[in-house]
């Protein structure tokens, strides 16, 4: 009880978040809200902007398992989160001179992804899956419900200085650049990289007091496994389809919800109004998550997650009044939330946390190499038909398989050769 009471983790989880926060929020919104001002300046055609949410996402992906997991392994969390905030801060000079679209695609669609896996994404992740054990679905839910007030933050503050700055958004990427300069110094003051650096135990808790965790044991599995191992797994497998039904949907309407209500007649305040509605709704999601990950499996949270978006997507698509567009952008976030906090916890849950970084970046890169081309569609989509209907309406359909796939990715066994062989050892 008393180590539990000097626990440093959930103040510490606080202050991460914020730092999560900041930075994903401006970062990842900063393309999305300034949208409409970087197509007037720079002309390109819908699919072409499309593009850069597309490499962005694939980007995430593919610097998640070969740069962001490395360098977790090689130099930390607390320094890998201190890189990508800089990298947020070159990311912000080098809009000031961006003039072309490929230009564009690069900084954006490349660079900001290196921002997003190493600032936060990937150290922070990493980070829950080390201090708690027992509380790991609640302190992950936690830490995806601070971050997503970085929608709901940097939106309207973004909206508010392109406003003021005759629609400049190469001023708004100077603030985003602040932001990180200040999670530089965050992260260098605040993280720690184990509860056992500074004489503590995962949740403050004495791996020795059996009542207290004895309640999670059938939720976490006790082997200690390899990545190798991992993706020989049929559930590992099984989560990433329903992967699918997480990101494609958040891809495309990061990417196009402010264009979709905008060319249905709603104004571009609207349309920033929605972007932070949508991740008001990633809370509810986010807690909901977090607790029953607790309680049930999660498999069994991450195949009820999708049901939001599935209700948001066909709410949205033909949204004439600013409640059906917000209540839909609502959806979306909860869609979201839900699901993915659910699939990390699941990951760590299933397979540990010593190969968690690798396993997340690994699952992290084979969605994002399917879901990634989800903003480029729907813009090609729009540029043949006018209209989005055709992504909305494929949406529910992937979201309805992916849950299906989630409800049935059991928690993984060893196999029986290794276990054996184990157990021999550990007799000698």
């Amino acid at each position: 009880m008393e180590n539990e009471q000097k626990f440093s983790g959930w103040r510490m989880l606080f202050s991460i978040g914020i730092i999560y926060l900041l930075v994903l929020g401006f970062a990842q919104y900063g393309g999305s809200v300034t949208a409409p001002n970087v197509l007037r300046d720079i002309p390109m055609s819908r699919a072409m902007f499309g593009l850069g949410f597309t490499l962005l996402n694939l980007f995430v992906g593919i610097n998640s398992a070969f740069v962001a997991a490395p360098l977790v392994k090689k130099i930390g969390i607390r320094n890998t989160a201190m890189f990508g905030c800089g990298m947020l801060v070159v990311v912000a000079i080098l809009m000031q001179i961006v003039t072309q679209p490929w230009q564009y695609l690069l900084v954006f669609g490349v660079l900001v992804s290196v921002v997003m896996t190493c600032g936060t994404i990937v150290p922070y992740s990493t980070w829950i899956a080390r201090w708690f054990a027992k509380y790991r679905g609640r302190a992950m839910g936690y830490m995806m419900v601070i971050a997503s007030f970085g929608g709901t933050v940097a939106s309207p503050v973004l909206g508010r200085i392109l406003s003021t700055n005759n629609g400049n958004w190469r001023m708004a990427w100077v603030y985003i650049g602040v932001i990180g300069v200040v999670g530089i110094i965050a992260n260098r003051l605040l993280v720690k990289e184990t509860p056992q650096s500074i004489g503590q135990l995962p949740d403050g808790i004495d791996p020795s007091d059996k009542k207290m965790v004895q309640g999670s044991k059938s939720l976490l599995s006790s082997y200690d496994w390899t990545a190798k191992e991992a993706y020989k797994t049929r559930s590992f497998w099984m989560i990433f389809v329903s992967g699918i039904a997480i990101f494609a949907p958040f891809f495309f309407f990061v990417s196009h919800y402010i264009l979709h209500l905008t060319s249905n007649g709603f104004d571009l305040e609207t349309g920033a109004m929605a972007m932070g509605i949508m991740t008001l709704g990633g809370v509810v999601g986010r807690l909901l998550s977090g607790f029953l990950t607790e309680k049930i499996q999660a498999r069994f949270v991450l195949a009820m997650g999708v049901s939001p978006t599935i209700i948001g997507a066909l709410l949205a698509v033909n949204a004439s009044t600013t409640s059906q567009a917000l209540i839909g952008a609502a959806l979306f976030g909860m869609g979201f939330g839900w699901p993915y906090t659910a699939m990390l916890t699941t990951l760590a849950n299933f397979y540990g946390v010593k190969v968690y970084p690798q396993v997340m970046g690994t699952m992290m890169l084979l969605t994002a190499i399917i879901c990634s081309p989800s903003g480029m569609i729907g813009g090609l989509i729009y540029d043949s038909q006018g209209s989005y209907t055709l992504v909305f309406n494929a949406i529910w359909i992937i979201c309805l398989v992916g849950g299906v796939f989630a409800l049935f990715a059991k928690m993984p066994e060893p196999s029986v050769s290794k276990e054996v062989t184990e157990r021999s050892w550990n007799l000698i």
